[in-house]
């Protein structure tokens, strides 16, 4: 029971950090285009 909980907090966990990678990688490709890119 525990065990099977577990999985999917982090199969949940896992969707969450992928879903973060994607919504950065727009963000700064937004910022990129604005002329609010890094590296200054």
């Amino acid at each position: 029971m525990v065990e099977q909980h577990l999985k999917r907090l982090v199969a949940e966990l896992r969707e969450q950090q992928a879903a973060d990678t994607r919504l950065e990688a727009v963000i700064t490709a937004n910022l990129n285009a604005l002329g609010f890119g890094g590296g200054e």
